[in-house]
């Protein structure tokens, strides 16, 4: 049977419908398609702040080595350390001073030595006609000849440095007995009384 003119237009758009409806199929399977996948990265890590090494001692509250930032100043580490005893003179040090690694910072102590009491000296028997006798002086603490061990010396010994005396010395081995041996010269300095002066008198005559 011959197809009209209209049926054959209505069979042709029928057949477009079709094949369009196959090709949005075909797209939806294909990766035309698809929706893009996305990828978190992670978060960028924040930069290592770069760290140097100092050393604390003197009149400080916790004396020892300490990390700091690097491009920090003196006064970072002494707070570091615990900040300044009650006796501890900032003059000695530059606060604003920018720290290198490696660096040992020495914190004075401003407390002066307590007077040491002096007792008057004895009278003299008076001197038989004729006859010169010394004049009686106050005894003084002689220097030793050698250098005392800081860590083993007695009182006694210790007493007789320049500028340490009987007190000094008592301080000393009390020091001693409740934080151990001195590790190094400078820490004579921990003991209240001995600043960056009195330690200098005294440091040609002492050894650890």
């Amino acid at each position: 049977m011959a197809l009209t003119t209209t049926q054959k237009l209505v069979l042709g758009f029928g057949v477009l419908c079709v094949l369009a409806g196959v090709f949005v199929l075909s797209l939806r399977g294909s990766p035309l398609g698809r929706e893009p996948i996305r990828v978190q990265l992670p978060p960028p890590t924040e930069k290592q702040v770069e760290e140097i090494v100092v050393y604390v001692e003197g009149a400080v509250n916790r004396p020892g080595l300490y990390n700091i930032p690097k491009g920090s100043r003196v006064w970072d580490a002494v707070q570091a350390a615990g900040g300044l005893e009650v006796d501890g003179d900032a003059q000695s040090i530059n606060p604003a001073e920018q720290l290198r690694d490696g660096q040992k910072i020495i914190v004075a102590s401003a407390a002066k030595p307590p007077a040491e009491p002096v007792s008057p000296p004895e009278p003299s028997a008076p001197s038989p006609p004729r006859l010169q006798q010394p004049q009686a002086t106050t005894p003084e603490l002689i220097p030793p000849t050698g250098t005392v061990s800081i860590n083993e010396a007695t009182e006694g010994e210790l007493a007789s440095l320049p500028g340490i005396g009987p007190e000094l010395a008592a301080r000393i081995v009390y020091y001693r007995s409740e934080h151990g041996r001195f590790q190094y010269l400078e820490d004579l300095m921990r003991v209240r009384g001995i600043g960056q002066a009195r330690f200098e008198q005294v440091k040609p005559y002492i050894r650890l």
